[in-house]
């Protein structure tokens, strides 16, 4: 039969390290090539690779370092093996009683749903490692996308102003619909409630678009509408004060001494879809 390519390199490979000469001799001359490819620039260094590569590479040497030593355990296994002593002669006594082949019966189907368990325990335990690498993965995938910079930088401003001013139907559209567009706020904004002046000045503070490109300045003498004061704080001291003395209040009429819990079952009341068992107060 034939042998296939795999086996001949390996027999290839047993003949020449069993020359110690002619070994050396192709030792040398991979390194002479390896060197060769090195200066080439077949090969790239760790400093010379990308992030990407570096990640992939080192994925890959991971792969094979777990090999080996998989590799190698398997192998210590079957040399220990093989190292074991020969066992004892069998005892031609008596037979073992029935209460012995029970309990050696009930170990071995002990061992056997152990055996199972740690299997399964450890498939899972593969997955789950898996899982998390690839949570891993993607986490950082977001974050690399999140840091690309992806605002308008000031060459693309000023060509989209420069488009704009070579074009002078579109120069004095903009300036008239600016115009409009500044005056109307200004006035809806001097005419309204302060809940719509909130509401105006969220619309225009919007996400710090103008923080974003610095013109804050700009909108506020335009339409005289600052950035202050546009949220009102919940947790504000006042706010908290009332809270407090509320729930001392409470705690006080809920105190034993000053009321009583009904006992039954049906003594129940039901407030915004919380149900509370009825309370009584003592000196009513």
């Amino acid at each position: 039969m034939a042998l296939t390519s795999g086996e001949r390199s390996a027999l290839w490979r047993k003949r020449q390290r069993n020359d110690t000469e002619k070994h050396e001799k192709y030792k040398q001359k991979e390194r002479e090539r390896y060197l060769k490819r090195k200066e080439r620039g077949n090969i790239k260094l760790v400093h010379d690779m990308s992030e990407r590569e570096k990640r992939s590479k080192r994925r890959a040497w991971k792969i094979s370092s777990k090999t080996y030593r998989d590799r190698s355990k398997k192998i210590t296994a079957a040399l220990k093996l093989t190292m074991k002593p020969p066992n004892s002669p069998p005892d031609n006594g008596p037979g073992p009683s029935r209460e012995i082949q029970n309990r050696d019966r009930g170990r071995r189907k002990k061992n056997l749903i152990r055996s199972k368990a740690y299997r399964e325990q450890f498939k899972l335990r593969i997955a789950l490692n898996k899982e998390r690498r690839m949570k891993d993965m993607y986490k950082k995938r977001y974050y690399r996308l999140k840091n690309k910079n992806i605002k308008r930088t000031e060459s693309q401003i000023d060509n989209e102003v420069e488009i704009i001013m070579n074009d002078r139907a579109k120069t004095k559209t903009a300036i008239t619909m600016y115009s409009i567009l500044i005056n109307n706020i200004r006035k809806r904004y001097s005419n309204a409630e302060t809940a719509e002046k909130r509401m105006l000045k969220k619309l225009i503070y919007r996400e710090a678009v103008l923080r974003t490109y610095g013109i804050g300045d700009f909108a506020k003498n335009s339409t005289g509408i600052s950035e202050s004061r546009i949220r009102v704080h919940a947790n504000t001291p006042r706010r908290q004060r009332s809270t407090v003395f509320q729930k001392n209040i409470t705690d006080f009429f809920e105190r034993d001494d000053n009321s009583r819990i009904k006992a039954g079952k049906k003594s129940t009341i039901t407030r915004r879809k919380v149900k509370k068992q009825i309370r009584l107060m003592n000196n009513s």
